[in-house]
């Protein structure tokens, strides 16, 4: 994303200063970004693709531009939002974080079901064929079989992909797939906890 910004920089004969005092986003976000310290968030991409006049997918690098309203519903296809990332609110996910709506044939998905996707973050889920970047498709849902993949949220917190186990006297840890992460064990009675979906599909970046 950094280099489409400094290719936008360099047309526009500006600098990231100017852009920094014009829209108020830090030197010091735009430093992290540059460093790939950190990634954009969603409303600072929108900030910046209103002051560049482009559209979020051109930030994003993508060929051809997307419309984020969400589009008339296609025959055979499943329409979704993407989210730039899993905010939990006290009832859902935060609208402002979708990028875009896509679609998928109803072929590879359940038609009666409701999806949301999300891209990967991280190699924690590695050992399950989940690397960073992919694409991750979710179907709606607040319940899981023991052991399956699914998207939570903990105490309102970004979501979180991991596998789900429950032990016989209770006890819920969210696991990785990737031996360099520590299980993720959740206290039900202190904490926020919300299944919100069950992976349904993983489109490799590659």
């Amino acid at each position: 994303m950094y280099e489409i910004f400094e290719k936008l920089l360099k047309e526009r004969g500006i600098t990231a200063y100017r852009v920094s005092k014009d829209t108020g986003i830090p030197t010091s976000s735009l430093t992290d970004w540059k460093k790939k310290r950190s990634k954009p968030k969603f409303k600072n991409m929108k900030i910046l693709a209103d002051y560049f006049n482009v559209p979020i997918s051109y930030l994003l690098g993508e060929e051809n531009e997307k419309v984020i309203d969400k589009p008339e519903k296609k025959e055979h296809q499943i329409q979704m939002p993407l989210f730039a990332r899993l905010s939990c609110g006290t009832g859902g996910f935060v609208d402002e974080d979708i990028i875009e709506y896509i679609s998928l044939p109803d072929t590879i998905l359940k038609p009666n079901k409701e999806y949301f996707a999300n891209y990967a973050k991280g190699d924690s889920m590695i050992g399950a064929g989940i690397n960073d970047g992919d694409l991750l498709v979710f179907e709606k849902t607040n319940v899981l079989d023991n052991g399956s993949i699914g998207a939570f949220c903990i105490d309102n917190e970004e979501a979180v992909c991991k596998r789900i186990r429950k032990s016989e006297q209770g006890l819920i840890m969210l696991l990785p797939a990737n031996e360099k992460y520590d299980p993720i064990i959740v206290d039900v009675e202190n904490t926020c906890f919300r299944i919100v979906g069950k992976l349904a599909l993983v489109i490799s970046k590659r």
